[in-house]
């Protein structure tokens, strides 16, 4: 267990300030940088988490599509194309508008501009 930090209140000025010992602000200062630190990284895997959910979902939609279009793909899953699809930059533009719904962002896929549905109604 750590020991509890010593420290005393002091009045200084009219307001009342703590002070520590400079070994004490030391191992409180590294502790608060090390927070930040653990907070930035939490922060980039929450960001590639929703990358790679976003990643899913653009491949769901792949799958599903060539499995109602009937597609000679279908058998193996996804064409080739389409398979190169998923590692574009997620959120590309979409020229004819078609996207995946997504609470995190746009979720859009270019490869359904090239690969259509054979029923757009389904």
């Amino acid at each position: 267990m750590r020991r509890k930090t010593e420290h005393r209140v002091l009045t200084l000025d009219g307001q009342q300030v703590a002070v520590l010992a400079v070994a004490d602000f030391q191992r409180l200062e590294a502790a608060r940088r090390q927070l930040g630190a653990s907070e930035a990284q939490a922060h980039q895997l929450r960001q590639q988490l929703r990358d790679s959910q976003r990643r899913v979902a653009r491949l769901e939609a792949l799958l599903a599509l060539s499995a109602r279009s009937g597609a000679p793909e279908r058998a193996s899953g996804v064409c080739a194309h389409c398979a190169g699809e998923v590692d574009d930059p997620v959120g590309a533009a979409v020229p004819q508008g078609l996207a995946v719904p997504d609470d995190q962002g746009p979720g859009l896929l270019p490869a359904l501009s090239r690969h259509p549905p054979a029923d757009p109604i389904g």
